[in-house]
């Protein structure tokens, strides 16, 4: 594929990495505009998204560290610090974003269920865009297949060279694709007036927030298994990303089924402080 851009002889920039950073920057900035749309301070929106950006790049980096590879960067500990030859992990960035957003809107006394609802449908579009990038790096490749629709990654990259693979970088893409439609119908649907939604977002407070996690966690669970690049140990022969799927679609649908209509008095107090 193209695991590399280049500049000129003397800069060569790894494409996941571009994609990536674009994502975040363009995420940020759709957020930003979205949170008119939910009556929430702007500046908070911005205080609450480079917490997370921090977050997730910390237990990206860290989880991929510490769960896939802690024996190389044992013996090569200067390797921590050389993102550019990536090492990231999708679930050890969700976990440390969800923690240090959580933190600051306990701290500063934010909504963070509506912050999830707003969120959430960048989320579903980062991934989507982002595993096109992981698709030019030829990692999270999949398992050998017979299918016409396999496809076959050359010399010096990560994936297995000359033989079709399956396409989980495009398949991961895919579903994330349609689950941000179906996130951005259910927001509309509500906005509409269609559900008994004081505000936009699926239903209530956290609703759209719980459905991306469930859905996320159904796509990856079965993604998984067509996938073949190593991503740590496993447990019952399967990944430590299936199991943290399992536990993203028990806890999206524990979020959609105990979530709340927010008062009335609350959205009236939210929206005079929209910036």
């Amino acid at each position: 594929m193209w695991p590399f851009i280049y500049h000129s002889e003397s800069m060569v920039l790894p494409t996941y990495i571009v994609i990536n950073s674009l994502v975040f920057s363009l995420g940020v900035f759709w957020i930003y505009l979205r949170a008119a749309k939910y009556h929430l301070n702007q500046n908070h929106v911005l205080d609450v998204s480079l917490a997370a950006m921090i977050g997730i790049f910390v237990g990206a980096r860290g989880f991929h560290i510490l769960i896939e590879h802690p024996g190389f960067y044992w013996e090569h500990p200067s390797f921590v610090l050389k993102i550019w030859y990536g090492g990231f992990v999708f679930y050890g960035g969700v976990i440390g974003g969800l923690l240090s957003s959580y933190w600051l809107c306990r701290k500063r006394g934010y909504d963070f269920w509506r912050m999830g609802d707003l969120m959430s449908p960048v989320f579903a579009a980062g991934y989507a865009v982002g595993r096109l990038g992981c698709l030019a790096a030829g990692c999270c490749f999949g398992l050998p297949t017979g299918m016409p629709w396999g496809i076959y990654f050359p010399q010096g990259g990560e994936a297995p060279a000359g033989i079709p693979l399956h396409p989980t970088q495009i398949y991961s893409s895919l579903w994330e694709a349609c689950v941000l439609a179906l996130l951005l119908f259910l927001e509309r649907r509500s906005k509409s007036g269609k559900s008994d939604s004081k505000y936009p977002g699926f239903g209530a407070r956290g609703q759209l927030f719980g459905s991306w996690f469930a859905l996320h966690g159904l796509g990856r669970a079965i993604v998984e298994q067509f996938r073949d690049d190593f991503r740590g140990p496993t447990l019952f022969n399967l990944s430590i990303s299936t199991w943290i799927s399992g536990a993203a679609i028990m806890f999206g649908i524990y979020i959609v089924a105990t979530s709340r209509q927010p008062k009335e008095r609350e959205t009236k107090h939210h929206a005079s402080t929209a910036v």
